[in-house]
């Protein structure tokens, strides 16, 4: 079972955001394919199934012969590497396979192959290095390797490549591609021949090293590192080198080895035909082996060049197996980002060489048709196939936007320039900030909202109501790119946001909603208020109303931020701030530890203990909402007595959750999403407590006196494991024999829907749900009949009814009466176990004091900090 570096319900909320206007491209897509004979779908399962390696190289910082300008959080060793690597294939799903440069990458093989398989990552082509000289080696390849004219140099570069070969073995990879630097830079340097023969003597040994399902890759480049003659210098040579080794050797083309607007794609073709073609390196170039993104200068080459491909594929043709493997140097860009892009665009590629009418262009060809030839190839290129590379990555569980879901962390950065137009305060009830106050109609399906006046942005414009409008216009498109869709789907659309007056908006609902002040609050992070004259780029000047304006940003390294002096409420009491970004939890607990920062965002609770016991350390708690769903389905035996699941509700001691397995930083939960942070629970519904008695009676009734056999499937996420544990053993006590499934979390979530993941279709599970401010999502999404989320698979037309109920109840007190009824309804039913709810762990140094405890984000403007 494979782990992820980023949780999989952050990648699933990333996509719910953009789903459905991804469902509605796919669908158009579908429709306009399926005029010219495409079925959409076929064309999806083959871009699934499709794969290009990672370079180990490529995630660090490269550079040019002139300089090299390192990057902030650079991979430090082949271990670092691996982690990025995973990165880029959780999200983009393409990329399972990552290809090592020896001595680069050289570190105990088996230590390198657990790190991987920890991510469920395996490697593609060895690659060794005999064109630079390693530390500690004794020969130079000043004058080349393995046509050197030294014999000794040439021994020395055949046995690490030999070595690289046993490397390989034990990692698992199954080819070695060997490029040189051997050449000439003046005209009778070398003798042409005797190099070559050399070389080929060479090459003849490793070849001989091979084992029996190994492949040879050799690639050729026209230049550099010399720049008089290379000795493999183009694809006829590299030709006649596998040619000579066997049939286990194979051409690598290197899209950037070859002279500018050299025809690569008919030496694919050639290569293909004559049943050498090895593989690629996948790159793009401008005038010669730049080394930049794929499809960054020439998209249409890399077309053609997959058309071929494509074509071998179709027509089964002989021998044809490539191997495709990206080969880039990042100098100006985030190397995680260049990477993922290139693996997209070479799906693109793929995608869009399949969509070749190829019996049309058959006949065109025939009929020496020129135009319409080449119009049936720029039909196919000129085809947004995104929506089909979206859902391939929705479907096998990345994101649907890669990019956008790497960098989204920057939200709490927005909190600091920009605001709501409420927030929430710790009791989880509104604070007005940029609204003074607002109000429903009888059925709250409209609600008035008046705004604060004498308020300014940033850039001198005053607030008003046209801002207003515009930002929930901007949120609310359905055909827009907004992440707040998932909260405004089937409660505001564009157009529901309406101006009354300068300082008065109304909002016109689809649907009445007692709690709709929270949607355009902090607890959706997408409702702060932009300007209307807002044309994108928000992270250029992060603008805004706030306390605090932008003084320098730069994505996944960090920020600051310098007070506003113009702010219309109480001045910031810091006069700056600055955010650092880390890739994991553990550098951000050793930076606080060490006094680099002073705050740290959200801990997970497993962790919380590094930090508990430093006396330079203060753990704020702030109540939350979150907690974890344990599920029991309704449709499957046992579970459909509602008295086996009542049972295992009641062998719970959930003081032994709360006061052992949270350390105390929890509340107790009642088997309803209702938790007691919320305002709107009813705490006069007696607690359900462990009542073994009660438990076994209700076994011996449902005719389980004997007990059962199950399996619980749950993820490896923070204290979940631990709940599991302690769960298998208070079930033992009334005799439920629980053995565990604990998956990584993309195994966990799988595709996120029915038939196709664990979460939803075991039997017996635990999955985490982040808090929310108000109960709405957790009472529909996995507990009506049609909730997508429902693993429990529970339909009660009256529970649903209730739902309908609270959602419409306007106050408190309608509230209250209306939860107090689900509250009671979902205790005698049991689909869900809600045993506890974790607190929020917010670290702070013991010199800062001001942080409003609030589960949405940071809000830093009364913070201090004492010397």
């Amino acid at each position: 079972m494979s782990e992820v570096i980023i949780s999989a319900d952050l990648v699933a909320s990333h996509n719910a955001a953009r789903k459905a206007n991804l469902d509605r491209d796919y669908a158009s897509l579908g429709e306009r394919l399926d005029r010219r004979g495409i079925a959409i779908d076929a064309i999806r399962d083959k871009v699934e199934k499709f794969a290009v390696a990672i370079p180990s190289w490529g995630v660090g910082t490269g550079g040019t012969r002139f300089a090299r300008f390192p990057g902030s959080g650079e991979p430090r060793d082949i271990f670092d590497k691996i982690e990025d690597c995973a990165v880029i294939a959780q999200l983009t799903q393409a990329t399972p396979t990552v290809s090592l440069h020896i001595p680069w990458d050289k570190a105990d093989p088996n230590r390198l192959k657990q790190a991987a398989s920890r991510f469920g990552l395996g490697f593609d082509a060895m690659n060794s290095n005999t064109f630079s000289d390693a530390k500690d080696q004794k020969l130079s390849y000043k004058f080349g390797s393995l046509s050197h004219a030294d014999a000794g140099t040439r021994r020395q570069a055949v046995e690490h490549n030999l070595e690289c070969i046993e490397i390989g073995r034990t990692l698992g990879s199954k080819a070695l591609t060997v490029w040189i630097g051997d050449g000439s830079n003046f005209p009778g340097q070398v003798n042409f021949a005797k190099a070559f023969e050399r070389y080929l003597d060479a090459m003849g040994e490793i070849y001989a090293g091979l084992p029996d399902d190994w492949r040879l890759f050799t690639e050729h480049k026209m230049y550099e590192p010399a720049f008089y003659s290379t000795v493999v210098q183009d694809w006829g040579t590299n030709y006649i080198i596998a040619k000579e080794l066997g049939d286990k050797a194979f051409c690598l083309v290197d899209l950037g080895h070859h002279a500018p607007n050299v025809n690569i794609e008919m030496i694919v073709s050639r290569l293909i035909q004559f049943k050498k073609l090895g593989g690629f390196h996948f790159n793009d170039s401008k005038y010669g082996d730049d080394d930049l993104d794929a499809g960054s200068i020439d998209p249409y080459r890399l077309f053609l060049v997959f058309n071929e491909l494509v074509d071998a594929e179709l027509s089964g043709a002989e021998g044809f197996n490539p191997a495709h493997m990206l080969d880039q140097s990042h100098n100006v860009t985030d190397p995680i980002e260049s990477l993922m892009l290139s693996a997209v665009e070479v799906q693109r590629a793929y995608a869009q060489a399949l969509l070749v009418d190829r019996k049309a262009l058959e006949g065109f060809q025939e009929a020496n048709d020129a135009l319409m030839a080449t119009q049936t190839l720029k039909t196919a290129y000129r085809t947004d196939v995104e929506p089909i590379l979206a859902m391939a990555r929705l479907r096998t569980g990345g994101a649907i936007d890669p990019v956008t879901f790497y960098d989204s962390g920057s939200y709490q950065l927005a909190f600091q320039t920009s605001e709501f137009l409420c927030v929430t305060q710790p009791d989880l009830t509104l604070k007005p900030v940029l609204a003074e106050s607002w109000s429903p109609n009888a059925d709250g399906s409209v609600w008035t909202f008046k705004l604060r006046k004498g308020v300014k942005f940033h850039n001198g414009e005053d607030f008003k109501a046209d801002d207003v409008v515009a930002t929930f216009d901007r949120l609310a498109d359905p055909n827009g790119p907004s992440n707040a869709l998932s909260v405004f789907k089937g409660l505001l659309l564009k157009g529901g946001t309406r101006k009354v007056d300068d300082h008065t908006v109304e909002f016109h609902l689809d649907a009445p909603n007692g709690s709709f002040p929270y949607s355009v609050s902090i607890d959706n992070y997408n409702a702060v208020i932009l300007p209307a004259s807002y044309k994108g780029d928000y992270e250029k000047t992060f603008e805004g109303t706030g306390p605090f304006r932008l003084e320098s940003y730069t994505p996944k390294v960090g920020a600051s931020f310098v007070r506003n002096p113009d702010y219309w409420g109480e001045k910031a009491l810091p006069d700056r701030l600055e955010f650092k970004f880390y890739g994991d939890v553990q550098p951000r607990i050793l930076a606080l530890q060490a006094g680099e920062v002073d705050v740290l965002d959200a801990i997970p609770l497993d962790v919380s203990q590094v930090v508990l016991g430093n006396p330079d350390i203060t753990v704020l708690r702030v109540a939350s909402t979150a907690h974890r769903q344990l599920h029991m389905r309704c449709d499957m035996a046992p579970f459909t007595d509602k008295r086996v699941r009542q049972a295992l509700a009641l062998c719970i001691d959930r003081s032994q959750l709360v006061d052992g397995l949270c350390r105390g930083m929890a509340a107790t939960g009642n088997d309803s999403p209702f938790a007691p942070a919320f305002p709107v629970t009813d705490k006069s519904v007696p607690q359900r407590t462990k009542d073994l008695a009660k438990a076994k009676q209700l076994m011996e009734a449902a005719g389980l006196a004997n007990g059962f056999d199950m399996t619980l499937t749950t993820l490896r996420y923070s204290d979940i494991p631990g709940y599991a544990q302690l769960f298998q053993n208070f079930a033992k006590e009334i005799g439920a024999r629980i053995s565990l499934n604990i998956e990584d979390q993309d195994k966990y979530y799988g595709k996120a829907v029915f038939g196709q993941s664990d979460w939803l279709d075991s039997p017996l599970g635990i999955t985490d749900y982040a808090h929310r401010s108000v109960p709405n999502v957790f009472l529909k999404s996995p507990l009506v009949s049609d909730g997508p989320w429902n693993a429990a698979h529970f339909k009660n037309a009256t529970y649903d009814g209730m739902v309908n109920s609270y959602l419409k109840a306007l106050d408190l007190y309608a509230q209250r009466k209306a939860a107090s009824d689900i509250q009671k309804l979902l205790l005698d039913e049991t689909p869900v176990i809600f045993s506890y709810f974790p607190d929020l762990l917010v670290p702070v140094r013991k010199n800062v004091s001001g942080l409003p405890p609030i589960a949405a984000g940071l809000l830093l403007d009364r913070v201090s900090v004492t010397s």
